[in-house]
């Protein structure tokens, strides 16, 4: 949306705000899992908002991120990684969860995550992230070698613009 003065309208407004927000089947899922009327991206971004793509940070009134030296992450055991990685079937980022204010678009599910060193940590209470974790999608296979590929590739590229170490993979199914 370009600056200007006067207030931007609905037709306007509603296509950006839903672009931050997964796509139909997550967002059919979260819907259902908390309660919200289908298509309601206003009432979905109020319980999920939080940190969104894009330096964008959403939160209802009277209510702020955490300090990022205040706020807590919850550091992941191999066997939580998978129960977390589990939920998102059902509870698409987690939404609804306490601490939990995270929106990512796209169709896979994804949970963003801290990783520092060996560790992997759920971020909570608006506490910034550094990479996000995907689970294998059931009905494609192969996705996580494509990912994989793909990242790779574009590192590769002399305009890229991709960055640190390799991503973590896990074939893994649940």
């Amino acid at each position: 949306m370009p600056l200007q003065e006067e207030p931007f309208g609905d037709p306007v407004v509603r296509p950006v705000f839903s672009g931050l927000l997964p796509d139909e089947g997550a967002r059919q899922r979260l819907d259902g899992a908390l309660g919200l009327s289908a298509g309601n991206a206003f009432g979905l971004l109020e319980v999920i908002g939080g940190e969104c793509a894009g330096a964008l940070s959403l939160y209802p009134t009277g209510m702020a991120p955490e300090c990022a030296g205040q706020s807590q992450a919850e550091i992941l055991t191999s066997q939580r990684l998978d129960e977390i990685l589990s939920r998102l079937r059902t509870r698409p980022l987690l939404g609804g969860d306490e601490g939990s204010r995270l929106s990512l678009a796209g169709t896979q599910d994804k949970v963003a995550v801290i990783v520092d060193g060996d560790s992997i940590a759920l971020a909570r209470d608006g506490r910034p992230t550094t990479h996000i974790l995907k689970p294998v999608i059931q009905a494609l296979e192969g996705t996580v070698e494509n990912e994989y590929f793909c990242m790779r590739l574009a590192a590769r590229m002399p305009a890229s613009s991709l960055a640190g170490s390799s991503p973590a993979l896990s074939s893994k199914s649940s």
